[in-house]
């Protein structure tokens, strides 16, 4: 890879040497996850990363990968904003910039990712082989022609959003809105009904909502928060597995002990014991 041609990249990762840091630099940043499960935070909003996913990040937004599985793998490609100068200045429809603002994270099907993967491995060959005389122009128009087929792909999408109840603004405020409240209430709350309720809105609706946005279900985002939790007091604190259950309201320490197990393959003492080990020299 040559890369000392100009701040344009592309790379391969599993993120591991990133977790808790910036990511993107000040560049346009392109993700494309081909294995494993992520979360990453955007503009400091977890979000689920996982096979299949593109993150269109720009340079005016914060990436930080926060966790990945084993075998997680991304090709990831980096482009400075003067690259992408032809692209802003040929697709100026408002409504695209804010929806891909609000949906960071997009969800191709099958043929749509084997598309990417392809345009991915073209990009990969330019930075490899193109020389400097060339390369940023190249990269220029590479970009602008991926933007207006992501354009063309959304443009239903957008419309359909701007014309029915699942507009964006109106999808965006109840995620966000759903997302703090579980932030909030998660060591005590765990039923989708009762956020449901908060929102009125039916679970139904609300599990719609979610999976449209986050390719989950409510439930597995609110039991995957937590875990979360439960990880921060196993790492962060000393307290004994029976306390922690007693702060996170479970009837009894077996019951968050099995659930902890389900979510992570480990108990709760498994998990504390091999933290300790991952974090000593």
């Amino acid at each position: 890879m040559k890369s000392d041609k100009s701040e344009n990249r592309f790379f391969e990762t599993n993120l591991k040497d990133t977790l808790n840091m910036p990511f993107n630099s000040g560049n346009i940043t392109l993700m494309l996850c081909s294995e494993g499960s992520s979360v990453v935070s955007i503009d400091f909003k977890e979000r689920p990363f996982c096979k299949g996913d593109l993150a269109v990040v720009p340079d005016t937004m914060t990436l930080i990968p926060l966790e990945s599985s084993e075998g997680f793998q991304a090709m990831v490609i980096s482009v400075s904003p003067e690259n992408c100068e032809e692209m802003e200045y040929k697709i100026t429809d408002n409504l695209f910039w804010d929806f891909m603002c609000s949906h960071p994270v997009l969800h191709p099907d099958d043929t749509q990712y084997e598309m990417l993967k392809e345009w991915f491995g073209q990009m990969r060959w330019m930075m490899d082989n193109c020389c400097e005389k060339y390369l940023n122009k190249a990269i220029s128009s590479s970009i602008c022609t991926f933007f207006m087929m992501l354009y063309s792909e959304l443009e239903s999408v957008i419309e359909k959003s701007e014309s029915d109840d699942l507009n964006t603004g109106r999808v965006g405020r109840l995620m966000s809105d759903f997302n703090s409240l579980v932030s909030r209430y998660h060591k005590k709350h765990r039923e989708v009904s009762y956020y449901a309720d908060m929102l009125s809105i039916t679970p139904d609706y609300l599990n719609k909502l979610v999976k449209s946005q986050w390719k989950m279900s409510a439930k597995e985002y609110i039991d995957w928060q937590a875990v979360m939790a439960i990880k921060e007091y196993l790492t962060a604190t000393d307290m004994p597995v029976k306390m922690i259950a007693i702060d996170m309201h479970y009837d009894d320490s077996s019951y968050m002990c099995r659930f902890f197990r389900k979510m992570t393959g480990m108990s709760p003492t498994e998990f504390r014991e091999q933290n300790k080990k991952t974090d000593c020299p």
